[in-house]
């Protein structure tokens, strides 16, 4: 009944799709619409054969009087047959429960959890899930119901992190029962009042994002601070949505400010890695359409469309921890600030203006149905309020007469190599209002980013003028000698060498060091294993001889 219910579902949305295709196909276009036609046919077949398939489950297997109420129904004839379908469907629950109870008890024994058969987990999940998918949903005594709810709740938050289950697919598939559960309110509110979820889920959901599970773990996430971000603000709540997660989420940040800095540093890179692979998917694309190779097409759209999304996930959480988190960005670890900041750069070249954005702009330009969701408003929203909430935050700080340690602007200046004005008055020009026309608080927003964008155009006009003033006064010899190539970092070619590596003695900038050591502990000039780090002084800084000779 489950399988035939998720078979009706995908029919519905195919019939609905091809529909609104043929709305929008040209009338001249007389091949495409014959064939769209003829495929509605058949979608429309499939979705009428699931319905009838439907119907005859949901009498079979869950009417309301096959699950124990026998005072209508039919004849006596009939019962005794039926009453075997609803207790083989009030079994499956019994033995859902039982399982539930028998992983809690190994739970409790370190090494005994290790050793169950893993189609143990595999049953009792599929059970659970079929029984919620019933149409109408089985439903069990009061008691009973509770108890089954809260153990499976338990059993999900307990185990998608635990060492002691070795097969990563058991654990991702506990991650995706979370996922799919907390679509729904009555799900999410299961999981509210459940003590283990409260305490243990979110520390474990920030410390088991890594290159296996962070796609459904940005999916948990997604959902539970969803309607929080700019353009999303609206009078409707979002069923989903979770202020009690939420808080849980900032209060673990603050408390374990190394488990923060881990996982922000994680999902940097995947944003970076996310984003580089859309520019590739985009550029596969186009080469398969130039060339017309029509049987590769489909992939790759669907890898852009899949790409694209990927990244604005990761755009909304980032979003959301600037947004409740702004201090551990201005206050805590530099880097932290640093590279927020680069990954925003870097995703704004790649989706506004200049030369890496044109794979970008060609793609919007194709306009092909399955790229209809890829847009600026969606990719370019949780920048804006990226940018929007480290800058009230600041600014609410200066005021208070307790500036932050560390500058929004400041550091963007810091990578005025990569970072063009253009890309910002980009987001200052784009249309908003008709982009997210229910949220009513864009236009308090749209003047405080107008604010940010004049002062960062201000500094910057102001330090290219410093710039050539120091230049000019060179030239006439009254001012400083320019730095030596020598005297600055080979990496970044923007501070002063002031650390080396220990033992291999390499130099750069403590910037530089630090954003290496955060992903691996080697020199990156020599790959050396690095022990330690040690700063130096300017004058250390050998000369091009000695650098030759290391």
């Amino acid at each position: 009944a489950s399988f035939q219910l998720q078979n009706q579902m995908q029919a519905i949305a195919q019939l609905e799709d091809t529909d609104r295709r043929i709305k929008r196909s040209d009338v001249k276009a007389g091949d495409l619409v014959r064939h769209l036609k003829e495929a509605r046919a058949v979608f429309r077949e499939d979705v009428i054969e699931c319905v009838q398939r439907g119907a005859w489950f949901r009498v079979t297997l869950f009417m309301r009087w096959k699950q124990g109420d026998w005072s209508t129904g039919p004849g006596e004839a009939t019962q005794d047959a039926l009453r075997a379908v609803g207790n083989l469907v009030r079994g499956m629950f019994s033995v859902c429960i039982y399982m539930l109870d028998l992983f809690r008890a190994a739970g409790e024994r370190a090494a005994l959890f290790s050793y169950l058969p893993e189609f143990y987990a595999e049953v009792t999940v599929d059970s659970f899930h079929a029984l919620r998918r019933g149409d109408p949903p089985f439903v069990a005594a009061a008691g009973v119901e509770e108890r089954g709810l809260s153990g499976m709740v338990t059993f999900l938050v307990q185990h998608f992190n635990d060492s002691r289950a070795v097969n990563p697919d058991i654990r991702d598939m506990l991650l995706q029962s979370i996922s799919v559960l907390l679509q729904y309110r009555e799900y999410v509110q299961r999981f509210e009042v459940n003590e283990a979820a409260r305490q243990d889920m979110i520390p474990s959901l920030l410390s088991c994002f890594d290159a296996r599970f962070w796609i459904p773990i940005s999916n948990i996430l997604l959902r539970l601070i969803k309607g929080t971000g700019f353009g999303q603000r609206s009078r409707h709540r979002p069923e989903c949505s979770s202020t009690v997660f939420q808080g849980v989420l900032c209060d673990t940040c603050h408390e374990q400010p190394l488990l923060f800095s881990s996982f922000t540093n994680r999902i940097f890179n995947t944003l970076n890695w996310t984003i580089t692979e859309f520019s590739v998917a985009m550029k596969e694309m186009q080469d398969a359409i130039s060339k017309r190779q029509v049987s590769d097409l489909q992939q790759h759209q669907r890898k852009c469309t899949i790409m694209f999304e990927l990244s604005v996930n990761l755009g909304r959480i980032l979003e959301f921890l600037t947004l409740r988190l702004a201090p551990l960005f201005l206050e805590g670890c530099e880097m932290n600030l640093t590279r927020l900041c680069e990954s925003l750069v870097f995703l704004l070249s790649h989706t506004t203006c200049g030369p890496d954005a044109h794979l970008f702009d060609n793609t919007l330009r194709l306009q092909m149905q399955p790229l209809e969701k890829i847009n600026h408003a969606l990719i370019l929203a949780p920048c804006v309020g990226i940018l929007l909430s480290l800058h009230r935050a600041e600014q609410a700080a200066k005021a208070a007469g307790t500036p932050t340690a560390h500058s929004l602007v400041d550091t963007l200046l810091t990578m005025e190599l990569s970072c063009s004005l253009e890309h910002f008055k980009f987001l200052r020009s784009f249309q908003w209002a008709e982009a997210f026309p229910e949220d009513a608080s864009l236009t308090v927003m749209m003047s405080e980013l107008e604010e940010l964008f004049n002062m960062l155009e201000q500094r910057m006009s102001d330090r290219r003028a410093e710039r050539a003033q120091r230049e000019a006064e060179r030239a006439e010899g009254k001012g400083k000698q320019i730095e030596t190539d020598d005297s600055l970092c080979s990496i970044c070619y923007a501070s002063t060498i002031d650390t080396e590596f220990l033992p291999c003695k390499h130099q750069s900038c403590k910037r530089c060091i630090s954003r290496q050591l955060i992903n691996s502990a080697r020199c990156f000039f020599c790959n050396a294993t690095v022990d330690s780090i040690s700063p130096i002084a300017v004058t250390d800084v050998p000369n091009d001889s000695q650098t030759d000779d290391q």
